[in-house]
């Protein structure tokens, strides 16, 4: 089946820059003990379900188990686990985002490791690639290292 790499790269060449609308704010799990502190969008959500239709049917085939979970797309801005201020700091960026719109243009995929353990749980960058690059044009722009399939 095809490599992760080859997965990013289909990826990246199947769509182009996606512009997006950042909006509202909330937690996973939503209540008194938050463990993620996110900005949502107001546009853009069919763009970044689309693509990771195509991501998640490519790895899919390349091995990987399918995620059952539907996706939310979100812009995770700190991990509150553990932290007693977490609900606080919560309602003060659901305030300061309630009436704030903030456009932006996505134009790279990025895969991301997700660490745990030994302190804060952390995300670390693998690779980046362009969106919508010109057909061939499968090198990352920066690559760490991508993992194998399970």
């Amino acid at each position: 089946g095809p490599t992760i790499a080859a997965v990013e790269t289909a990826a990246a060449n199947a769509t182009g820059p996606i512009s997006i609308e950042l909006a509202g704010a909330g937690t996973f799990p939503s209540g008194r003990r938050p463990r993620t502190l996110w900005i949502g969008l107001s546009d853009g959500q069919e763009a970044l379900n689309a693509l990771t239709a195509e991501v998640e049917a490519a790895l899919v085939e390349a091995g990987w188990a399918a995620d059952d979970r539907p996706f939310r797309p979100h812009l995770t801005l700190a991990r509150s686990d553990g932290v007693a201020v977490g609900p606080l700091v919560a309602d003060r960026l659901a305030s300061a985002m309630a009436d704030r719109r903030i456009r932006c243009t996505l134009d790279h995929l990025g895969l991301f490791e997700s660490l745990t353990g030994d302190g804060p749980a952390r995300y670390v960058p693998v690779t980046l690639r362009t969106l919508g690059a010109a057909p061939g044009a499968s090198e990352p722009v920066y690559h760490l290292g991508t993992p194998d399939p399970p």
